[in-house]
């Protein structure tokens, strides 16, 4: 948690968010599970003493239209963007505005693939965190009591076909065969 804070941290004053400055408001949007909660939590402890923070929960229900308004409305210096919705809202936002001063600034984490996701965005980074698959599969290898030979990945083409690639090429060198099967239809 505290290395997520600090990345979070130190992304946050890269995109030019300054953390002396009396008006900075942080807007978090986020999910109203118990994950994004902690979180949250952690970053309103850190630093709202200087940084006034502002939560934002949506729900699956929640419009693109209503998370603009509340962006519009609140004018944060940096929104902190949880979960794939969120995420995928910023950056609607964005590419809807043509004048660069205007983009929202943002930090992503707790979503899927960000580095491909964010890939060739100038104002949003990300807090990533995703296992490769080369490891989960030779450290279960360690909890089990026959070897593994193949492993069976069900997986989406459009946004994972590139680590799925890059296991099956890691696991051939430990001699277990990586099996994808696609959950899109092609």
């Amino acid at each position: 948690m505290i290395k997520l804070l600090r990345a979070l941290i130190l992304v946050s004053s890269l995109l030019g968010f300054s953390a002396h400055a009396g008006s900075s408001t942080v807007l978090i949007v986020r999910k109203g599970i118990p994950q994004h909660q902690i979180v949250f939590d952690a970053i309103k402890k850190d630093i709202s003493k200087s940084i006034a923070i502002k939560d934002y929960v949506i729900e699956k229900s929640t419009t693109f239209d209503e998370f603009k308004s509340k962006v519009e409305g609140e004018k944060p210096t940096l929104v902190v963007l949880m979960d794939d919705q969120s995420v995928k809202f910023g950056l609607k936002l964005n590419a809807a505005e043509s004048d660069p001063n205007k983009k929202i600034k943002a930090v992503a984490l707790m979503a899927q693939n960000l580095g491909t996701v964010l890939k060739g965005s100038k104002e949003m980074s990300a807090v990533a965190f995703e296992s490769p698959a080369y490891l989960l599969v030779t450290q279960f290898r360690y909890i089990v009591s026959n070897p593994v030979k193949k492993v069976c990945v069900a997986y989406r083409k459009s946004s994972s076909a590139d680590r799925v690639a890059t296991a099956a090429d890691q696991l051939k060198k430990e001699g277990i065969a990586l099996v994808p099967a696609e959950l899109e239809a092609s």
